[in-house]
């Protein structure tokens, strides 16, 4: 699409993006599905380790925002993986969207191959979801007296980036819904993100 950031080939499965010198080889992966006809939304991973407000794993993630679930021992040596929207859209859902893929941290099926379906544009760079970090971080905590005063203080250090094919099923008019997530998006919504 002509208002796409990354540009993708399903000949030789790879992902490129403008860079000062030229295209940049972007690392991507797409999250199988059974959905006969899926629509699949671009989604920034970033995995990062934080200073100030110290989170170096998924169980300091969900400690610092007090979210309401038992931790398990495996996210004390999980690496913190932020999901960021690759699409631009109204800021309440961009931020809902990040949270709740955040928060619940599916491990997806994934393969190497660029989806042959219909994709999304990519219309938010990494370097601004790099960004929308902190904000994201504030959307999730259940505690925001506690955590807002010390967000200045906060220094993100990104460890790996990676673009993600996420499958929606947008059979019904309105909604496209991710099955795995048990969420939905308002189809108008997204298209007209297409133009902020």
């Amino acid at each position: 699409k002509r208002d796409s950031v990354v540009l993708t080939c399903s000949n030789c499965d790879t992902a490129w993006q403008a860079s000062g010198s030229g295209l940049e080889q972007v690392s991507f992966q797409t999250v199988r599905t059974t959905l006969a006809n899926p629509y699949y939304l671009p989604y920034w991973r970033l995995y990062v380790t934080s200073t100030g407000v110290e989170m170096n794993s998924f169980a300091d993630f969900m400690r610092r925002t007090n979210q309401p679930k038992v931790i398990q021992p495996h996210w004390e040596e999980k690496t913190l993986c932020f999901w960021i929207p690759a699409f631009k859209i109204r800021p309440d859902l961009f931020l809902r969207i990040s949270s709740e893929l955040t928060i619940n941290q599916i491990d997806f099926d994934l393969t190497d191959e660029i989806p042959r379906d219909r994709i999304h544009p990519v219309t938010l760079p990494k370097d601004e979801a790099l960004q929308s970090l902190k904000i994201a971080l504030a959307t999730t905590t259940m505690t925001k007296k506690d955590l807002f005063p010390r967000l200045p203080e906060m220094r993100i250090n990104l460890l790996d980036a990676q673009l993600s094919f996420l499958p929606y099923d947008d059979s019904m008019h309105q909604e496209m819904v991710q099955p795995d997530m048990n969420s939905s998006l308002n189809k108008k919504m997204l298209e007209f993100g297409r133009y902020l």
